[in-house]
């Protein structure tokens, strides 16, 4: 008998618990009340399991929110050819469930579009127009496209045999600058090397000594490498990398110490000539000037340089590039920075709506009534008068590549990058790929500089990583 109520016992604790979970099915379905009726319902009605998962799903129809709108951070571009810009799209409401759009050109002959990258293929306009799948909600943006592609003929470049600064990968034997003064072209680079030539083709190299030497903190004696180097008032003044190294020369073979470049122990990596007076700038937003490259005076440029970098940290940005022209020295460096000066002593910060702060300026040139910028990131900046500047996004042939060197002669700039690239234009805004720039291989393109002595020597120098150098007379 007590066998019998044990039985019933747990048949009744068995039906209490299949009540309990039929209930608990109730309100889960209740609770998609909510996200819809069929959940509501089903879950009251059926209860159990069906209850349970109706219901859930009743919660989930409830985010099922419908596309009201859609936006594009940009209503117009501006691009040259062989030029892109990503465009970012915003779908609203900003839950909403399908937020998937196509994109479409209105003539890919002008301009193409991916994933909302749009490339500047010619001459032209064309709308860029973005749909949403939800709704067929649209965003438009009208595309202009300058210039031409400046044609399909490369310069010639003929590779030099031995620049003598070696072939190794390391720094030792990187070309960072070529200047050309007194019928002679001047290389500098790594470990302090410098190199001459009459006719940027047979190449010698020049004795610096001990000029450019320095020594590290674990106390060994090292050979700083040659930033940059120019010509003016009938010397060559060349810079290096720590310490505020500094030397000049009348011939480039031959080579005396500066005694003060006022750098102290900061570094020194761009040197221009213009107005009858060197300028020089380095590291912590340093820069110097001196009428004669032996004597340097300290000029006072506050916080023109410093920038806000990847940690929220301000830095005095290092200057890395400068350049004379239209009367006016322009500098640039760390943080995509850049001041303007009329005397090299007192400066005016050059002003962006937007820059990329991660950017370096590394090189700058002027020529034919146009001032040319460029660095980090494929960076490049016009500007006609070196106070208002228009950022360009990057261009197709260097695309994300770093852009080292540029210079300006026989009415074209030329510029050269990261992995060899090369490119030239007429305007510094419509650019067209050195296709022939190919024996520079992977090795990067440092410097760049022109040289003419009216006669027997008019050309193009380039040299770069792995003491790669070439020359070219700038023909197509």
């Amino acid at each position: 008998m007590k066998e019998i109520f044990k039985v019933l016992g747990i048949i009744a604790i068995v039906a209490v618990i299949v009540f309990s979970i039929s209930c608990d099915g109730g309100d889960s379905g209740g609770g998609g009340d909510n996200g819809s009726n069929t959940g509501g319902n089903t879950g009251g009605n059926t209860g159990g399991n069906a209850g349970s998962n109706t219901g859930g799903n009743g919660n989930g129809g409830g985010t099922n929110v419908s596309v009201t709108g859609v936006t594009i951070n940009k209503t117009s571009l501006l691009l040259p050819v062989g030029y892109y810009e990503t465009l970012t799209v915003t779908v609203a409401p900003s839950n909403a469930k399908n937020k998937n759009v196509t994109w479409t050109s209105s003539d890919t002959k002008k301009a193409t579009v991916a994933n909302g990258k749009v490339t500047a293929v010619a001459a032209g306009t064309a709308t860029i127009t973005v749909k949403t799948a939800d709704g067929n909600k649209t965003a438009t943006c009208s595309v202009t496209v300058a210039g031409s592609s400046g044609g399909t003929s490369n310069m010639t470049w003929t590779a030099v045999p031995d620049s003598t600064f070696g072939t190794s990968h390391d720094t030792t034997s990187y070309i960072r600058a070529i200047t050309y003064g007194n019928g002679k072209f001047v290389a500098v680079g790594g470990s302090g090397k410098i190199a001459t030539s009459t006719d940027g083709t047979t190449w010698t190299a020049a004795n610096t000594g001990t000029i450019f030497d320095y020594v590290s903190n674990d106390g060994k004696t090292n050979k700083a490498t040659i930033n940059a180097i120019t010509y003016g008032n009938d010397k060559f003044v060349a810079v290096g990398g720590y310490n505020g190294k500094m030397a000049t020369s009348t011939t480039g073979s031959t080579w005396t110490a500066v005694a003060d470049s006022t750098f102290g122990t900061s570094g020194i990596y761009a040197i221009a000539y213009g107005g009858g007076k060197f300028v020089a700038g380095g590291g912590s937003g340093k820069i110097a000037t001196s009428s004669d490259g032996t004597t340097w005076t300290a000029a006072n440029t506050g916080t023109l340089f410093d920038y806000v970098d990847d940690k929220g940290s301000t830095v005095k940005g290092s200057i890395t590039a400068i350049t004379y022209g239209d009367g006016k020295f322009v500098a640039g460096g760390g943080g995509g920075k850049m001041a303007w000066s009329t005397d090299g002593v007192k400066w005016t910060a050059v002003t962006f709506e937007n820059y990329n702060s991660s950017s370096y300026i590394y090189s700058i040139s002027y020529g034919n009534g146009k001032f040319v910028a460029v660095g980090e990131q494929a960076l490049m900046r016009t500007s006609t008068n070196g106070t208002t500047w228009t950022v360009w996004p990057n261009h197709g042939v260097f695309y994300s590549s770093d852009i080292y060197a540029i210079a300006f002669a026989n009415g074209k700039f030329v510029a050269g990058g990261g992995g060899g690239s090369m490119a030239w234009s007429t305007d510094g805004t419509t650019w067209t790929e050195e296709k022939n720039s190919t024996f520079f291989g992977k090795n990067n393109i440092y410097a760049i500089a022109y040289g003419s002595n009216g006669s027997t020597v008019s050309k193009f120098v380039a040299g770069g990583g792995g003491g790669s150098m070439a020359w070219s007379t700038g023909e197509k």
